[in-house]
């Protein structure tokens, strides 16, 4: 099998791994997605076998939703200028600030743009840059194509890399074959649900009076934490309320999230999301953590001083993250699986089991899927129409 099969069936979630590690260098993106070269294609499958949209390998682990976990907090920047401009409690860039500026790691992969008109990547950012237009959320597909290909070519550099689940579980393939140095790499996992394609933008501009320069799909700017959507184009801006926000994730997410298990990036050193438990909440934001590795666990325990912490169980963050839910997504996985012709999700016997205790939800998959296609067919006027109807009965 070869990734132009992935993207045939929908799985393909545009991290860029593929073309990074392709021997021929054949595949290159179109439309947000790899095409292969086929003149130059050896058909050597690598492409397929450490795609991450095409199955995820959760069969070693017992605990699938919370993962490894060797502690939990909830944490908030002491840094007043990072919090205002981040998401959530400003963690992921004010940890890899300083560990860039005291050079315990040689660089990190960020995104630094918010204009997502076209396809965005990853850059490298040493000691001495700027990470001011790294901060706040992403929730299109980030590609990463850059970090992988600067990773296999210079093994020894210590790196940090930033992403969603994919993503983390992706490169964890890419170590194993190419038998990368493990402890070379700092893997601070985002927690997922949902990442939307790049139409989204297109949704927007619709509802926008000029050309979009940025779009925040989370900002303090208006209310506080957790943020609405801010919108900046030609000296102006435009606010739309967070529901609309949410509202949207269905018809723009990639089809491969309806299917995804893990939210909490069990595959991480760290991994961070928004603070939803009700504890030490505030309108600055803060973020719950789990850390997971003993390379995680070294580091928080050296720049925790960095921040502002409290102690959680990690039930309670995943109580709040509503992980509960994810066994849906299994079910729904089970119905892709049967139409492919091989399982998307690997697990126990015993999960299984566990996960079919669940009743059908045959009708609510279909649902799903008819919300994504709106989107990914640019039917603006019925997502539009669906849109207002699902606030208004919100």
């Amino acid at each position: 099998m070869k990734i132009d099969q992935v993207v045939a069936n929908n799985l393909c979630v545009s991290c860029g791994i593929c073309a990074a590690i392709c021997p021929q260098k054949c595949i290159s993106t179109k439309n947000f997605q790899p095409s292969i070269d086929e003149s130059k294609c050896l058909n050597c499958g690598l492409c397929s076998k450490i795609c991450p949209g095409r199955q995820s390998n959760y069969e070693n682990r017992d605990e699938i939703f919370l993962g490894n976990i060797r502690e939990s907090f909830i944490v908030q920047t002491q840094d007043s200028k990072i919090l205002s401009e981040s998401t959530s409690g400003g963690f992921i860039t004010t940890l890899v600030k300083n560990l860039l500026e005291e050079q315990i790691f040689d660089s990190a992969f960020l995104v630094d743009s918010y204009d997502y008109s076209e396809e965005v990547f990853t850059h490298r950012f040493t000691q001495n840059d700027s990470l001011d237009q790294t901060p706040k959320s992403r929730y299109i597909p980030v590609n990463q194509k850059f970090a992988v290909e600067y990773a296999i070519q210079n093994p020894n550099e210590k790196i940090i890399l930033v992403g969603t689940p994919c993503f983390i579980q992706g490169f964890s393939k890419v170590i194993d074959h190419f038998k990368l140095n493990r402890e070379n790499y700092l893997m601070l996992g985002l927690f997922c649900d949902k990442t939307m394609n790049h139409r989204v933008q297109e949704f927007f501009q619709e509802l926008t009076p000029q050309p979009i320069d940025k779009l925040f799909f989370r900002s303090k700017n208006a209310g506080g934490y957790p943020g609405h959507v801010e919108i900046l184009f030609g000296g102006g801006g435009q606010t739309f309320e967070r529901k609309v926000r949410m509202s949207v994730k269905e018809h723009f997410c990639l089809e491969r999230c309806i299917y995804c298990l893990d939210k909490l990036n069990i595959f991480a050193d760290i991994s961070m999301g928004d603070n939803y438990t009700g504890q030490h909440d505030s309108k600055e934001g803060s973020s719950c953590i789990l850390i997971r590795t003993a390379i995680g666990e070294k580091i928080f325990a050296e720049y925790q001083n960095l921040f502002k912490v409290w102690k959680i169980e990690p039930n309670e963050i995943a109580r709040s993250q509503s992980i509960e839910n994810r066994k849906n997504n299994f079910i729904f996985s089970e119905y892709k699986s049967a139409e492919i012709g091989y399982p998307i999700n690997i697990v126990s016997p015993k999960i299984s089991c566990e996960f079919h205790e669940k009743i059908s939800h045959r009708r609510e998959y279909e649902r799903l899927l008819l919300q994504i296609r709106m989107g990914s067919k640019k039917n603006f006027p019925k997502v539009h129409a669906d849109l207002w109807r699902m606030i208004l009965h919100k």
